[in-house]
């Protein structure tokens, strides 16, 4: 249940009364609910503390600006030019609520309109030119040590390789999977959590985007639908350099190791289940498209 501080804290940001909501879930970082003012029905969104109250206003800054192109983008409401409140020593914000859907795994043309919408995303955040990101509190889980069941030199290789072949660079979403598209019945109509945005390689979060729409819930992939992800994100004009487009699986067994070594860097707190499914779906992927 919502804090009633919490709502008090809201409500005086807004400048209006805020009621208080059920909660919407969340990750291991974040914490939502949903809210009303006036009958509109609002989200309340509370960061973990290690979010500092200017990388949240780094990354409001530039959704308003991506929305510019892509409308979907969904955007915290501002008051008095600030767009995050304090509470506890946690950042929040609020946002409109947008009716929608996470956009199901195994929906062709709602995947593949997720593909084209990344495309979209990464030609609209490559016109940008914003400040750095601020750092953090410093707080944040840590990756653990590479485990002896995800070692392997010959990627590790490679990926040190990546640097002298200048791949495409620039901001990404950062999450970009199901749970963060918000789909009616034919079209994408919200994209949302944008705090892990950041500048990083396009083809990785191609990548990862291809692996998480197209996967099941044992983690195995569908590798004619990760096909047809990549091919509509490309066709959409996604900005791939021409030599990357081959090296998508290696990019993508690449983004599964990572977020194995991220659920596990949260300890007896993480899913230890996903972590162990990422794991085992890396040592599948690890062995396509190789050559």
């Amino acid at each position: 249940m919502i804090a009633l501080g919490l709502v008090e804290s809201a409500s005086l940001f807004l400048g209006e009364p805020l009621l208080g909501g059920e909660s919407l879930g969340g990750g291991y970082e974040s914490e939502v609910f949903l809210s009303s003012c006036n009958d509109i029905s609002l989200v309340l969104h509370l960061s973990p503390a290690w979010r500092t109250t200017e990388e949240l206003e780094w990354v409001h800054s530039v959704v308003k600006m991506v929305r510019k192109d892509v409308s979907v983008a969904v955007g915290p409401i501002q008051r008095k030019n600030r767009t995050v409140f304090e509470w506890n020593g946690r950042g929040a914000a609020l946002f409109p609520y947008v009716s929608g859907r996470a956009v199901p795994r195994g929906h062709p043309e709602l995947v593949e309109a997720a593909a084209r919408l990344l495309a979209r995303i990464h030609l609209a955040l490559g016109r940008l030119d914003p400040q750095p990101r601020p750092a953090g509190a410093g707080n944040r889980p840590r990756p653990v040590s590479v485990p002896p069941e995800l070692e392997d030199s010959e990627l590790d290789k490679w990926w040190k390789g990546l640097r002298s072949r200048q791949p495409r660079t620039g901001l990404v979403h950062g999450d970009y999977y199901g749970a963060n598209l918000l789909a009616d019945d034919t079209q994408v109509v919200g994209v949302i959590d944008w705090h892990e945005m950041d500048v990083g390689l396009l083809a990785l979060e191609v990548a990862g985007a291809s692996y998480e729409f197209c996967r099941n819930d044992a983690h195995e992939l569908d590798d004619h639908a990760a096909q047809r992800f990549v091919a509509a994100y490309q066709a959409s004009g996604g900005p791939l350099a021409e030599w990357e487009w081959a090296m998508i699986p290696k990019f993508r067994a690449w983004w599964v190791r990572q977020d194995a070594l991220r659920s596990l860097s949260y300890g007896p707190d993480g899913d230890l289940d996903y972590a162990r499914k990422q794991m085992r779906a890396f040592h599948v992927l690890r062995g396509r498209g190789w050559k």
